[in-house]
């Protein structure tokens, strides 16, 4: 069973008792997350997380084993996690989520460039009986913390996801490192672009150069971030005034979901920061759905 709040009251009840409309949704805090009622409001937003990764899944194998070999600097930086995909176990938490939207009146999809995000987004919007637009915008990706996290297959996902727009993605210039281009650290992304460019020429074809090289950087200087507070937060706002200006320029008549990332959303939903950090936020699990109510 699923647990919904009712708008005007807090009393949780099984959904299979649920008869009529009911409507959804505030704040859940069960594992799978909020969804609605097949006559849920036709224009809310959620957010949506997406499933395990592969890194994900070393993660939790690991901590299981011994909690230290958990921050182990080359499993973090480990280049063979660039851009992952679902693990077998996201792939299910995926499918559970399939069914719990089905019935939604889904018009918009936004996702994340990455392909753990955009897998997601597929196996969830693919299908639907909405025919949602699927929209890929480069800002939706995670915090930059790991290589799983470097949008290193980009390419291959035009390919392998052709019917989503990738517009957005496509205009920030450089598609071969569109992560690096909201960072702060200027000097540093000069010096990495000087690097691959003075090695292999400004026509690069291969992405996984630059991919490399920024790896490198971020794990030289672990457990500094490369990409700060300050740049994660001003990139946030920058995906909230585009969505509320895409809600008022375009007709809505159905709902929004913005499938992304666990660290991306805290930013999201956090009601303060303290040091820069978040305070008070939702803590999304995978494939958990967040009833958004930034608009």
């Amino acid at each position: 069973y699923v647990f919904f709040f009712n708008d005007t009251a807090t009393t949780e009840i099984y959904t299979e008792q649920i008869v009529g409309s009911v409507r959804c949704v505030q704040e859940t805090a069960i594992k799978m997350g909020n969804t609605c009622s097949e006559n849920s409001s036709s224009h809310g937003v959620y957010l949506l997380c997406h499933g395990e990764s592969e890194f994900n899944n070393i993660q939790n194998e690991l901590k299981h084993i011994n909690a230290k070999q958990f921050e182990d600097v080359g499993m973090r930086f480990d280049d063979k996690l660039f851009d992952c995909e679902l693990s077998e176990n996201g792939r299910n938490q995926a499918l559970s989520a399939k069914e719990q939207v089905a019935k939604h009146n889904v018009q918009y999809v936004f996702v994340s460039p990455l392909r753990r995000s955009l897998q997601t987004a597929e196996i969830i919007f693919g299908s639907h009986k909405s025919g949602p637009k699927i929209i890929v915008l480069p800002q939706l990706r995670e915090v930059l913390g790991s290589s799983s996290d470097i949008n290193a297959r980009i390419f291959e996902a035009f390919r392998d996801f052709e019917y989503m727009n990738f517009t957005y993605v496509k205009e920030c210039g450089n598609v071969l490192n569109t992560y690096l281009q909201d960072l702060s650290e200027k000097e540093t992304v000069n010096q990495v672009i000087q690097k691959v460019e003075n090695k292999y020429g400004k026509n690069i074809g291969d992405q996984r150069v630059y991919a490399l090289e920024i790896n490198q950087v971020m794990k030289d200087q672990y457990p500094k971030q490369l990409e700060n507070s300050a740049d994660v937060q001003e990139r946030v706002q920058k995906v909230k005034t585009f969505i509320k200006s895409f809600t008022q320029q375009n007709s809505i008549t159905g709902e929004i979901f913005i499938i992304g990332h666990q660290r991306l959303f805290e930013y999201f939903t956090a009601q303060s920061f303290s040091a820069g950090e978040p305070n008070n936020f939702q803590k999304l699990d995978y494939c958990q759905v967040h009833h958004w109510e930034y608009l």
